[in-house]
């Protein structure tokens, strides 16, 4: 307990310092950690504070890398509905329905999570201070819901659209780079267009091994991708060594019956099959 004062009084004991000090144990991928801290400033944090939406975003984002996809919407949908009742017009809004669509997105709930992403795109499109990275992260969104949909062309547009804005303003190995490299890479692996999709895949990794912990979910996510696209290139020894570094990853930090441990498992099985 007395770890939490003192890590208090060094993020200052304002609230905004105890949420980023929460985000920062996310971004660390120690997500038990972040979920106790959450709910321990929930109940320090008065009911009426204006920061406490933050809090059900942040466990949403928890549940949401923890697999657990309805307990996310859950948090998403509280942190939503607190924030319209202070201020309707909050630009944060826009991410909370982009954070909405990324985990319908993940339950597999196309149609809700299209609709969520235009939603995000809309009210930032109205602001006049409109930032220019936000819509990145909105196109960026619609290019791999587009993906979802099998409209591949569709994808690649909003996709490049995406990038060619964070090329402007974001540093050449900033994480947010390596997330639009790894759905180009997609795009282009259904293209059958294989080594273009090694190269995108390839240069996402790079970016990740420097930006990102070693350990995150995002690390093993592009090298099970980089495996796919050798195994359909026939190159099972290559696959391999990269399906086993993504589960070494993922049995880490994940749950047994997490489904991106139990896919990794069962792409390990399909490829000793082949040899």
């Amino acid at each position: 307990h007395n770890t939490f004062h003192h890590l208090q009084n060094q993020y200052s004991l304002n609230s905004r310092g105890l949420l980023e000090f929460g985000n920062l144990l996310i971004d660390m991928a120690y997500f038990d950690h972040a979920e106790k801290y959450f709910i321990r400033l929930l109940k320090q944090l008065s009911s009426q504070h204006k920061n406490i939406y933050k809090c059900y975003h942040g466990l949403a984002k928890i549940s949401c890398e923890k697999g657990n996809y309805d307990l996310s919407l859950v948090y998403l949908f509280k942190s939503l509905e607190i924030l319209q009742n202070i201020n309707s017009n909050d630009s944060n809004i826009g991410y909370l329905y982009n954070s909405i669509g990324e985990v319908q997105q993940k339950k597999g709930d196309i149609k809700q999570a299209l609709q969520s992403y235009e939603k995000a795109l809309t009210i930032f499109q109205q602001q006049s201070n409109c930032n220019e990275q936000t819509l990145a992260w909105c196109y960026n969104n619609l290019g791999t819901i587009y993906e979802d949909k099998k409209e591949y062309d569709k994808a690649r547009n909003y996709l490049n659209k995406a990038l060619n804005i964070k090329l402007k303003y974001l540093p050449p190995k900033h994480p947010c780079l390596g997330n639009t490299y790894n759905n180009l890479g997609n795009i282009y692996y259904y293209f059958h267009d294989y080594d273009q999709a090694l190269d995108m895949y390839q240069l996402s990794y790079e970016i990740f091994s420097k930006s990102i912990a070693p350990g995150h979910p995002s690390i093993a996510r592009i090298l099970m991708n980089i495996g796919i696209v050798y195994e359909a290139k026939q190159d099972f020894n290559e696959a391999k060594i990269n399906y086993e570094k993504a589960n070494f990853i993922r049995t880490k930090i994940l749950s047994s019956t997490h489904p991106d441990r139990i896919s990794t498992q069962n792409d390990l099985i399909r490829l000793s099959l082949k040899f």
